[in-house]
């Protein structure tokens, strides 16, 4: 992740296949997780990266299922999740 004005590196976000339900295809499962650097934390960009991650992998990933988890203690993730 990084700041469209100035090119700062401030996070990183990415995605794999994953296998939680044997009924669908490994190859349409899919998690993704991102870090973000704590000067960032608070102003959007973590649901901002996830919206653009889920419509990704909907859209050309084809995913037919989209995992997601977080630390019982980070609360804030959970209001991205509960945002998707």
């Amino acid at each position: 992740m990084c700041l469209q004005e100035n090119g700062l590196i401030i996070g990183s976000i990415g995605y794999s296949t994953i296998d939680h339900d044997p009924l669908l295809s490994s190859e349409s499962q899919f998690e993704f997780g991102y870090s973000l650097h704590p000067d960032y934390w608070g102003l959007g960009y973590a649901t901002e990266v996830s919206v653009l991650m889920r419509d990704h992998l909907m859209d050309v990933e084809q995913a037919s299922c989209i995992w997601l988890r977080h630390f019982d203690f980070n609360r804030q993730s959970e209001k991205v999740i509960l945002k998707l």
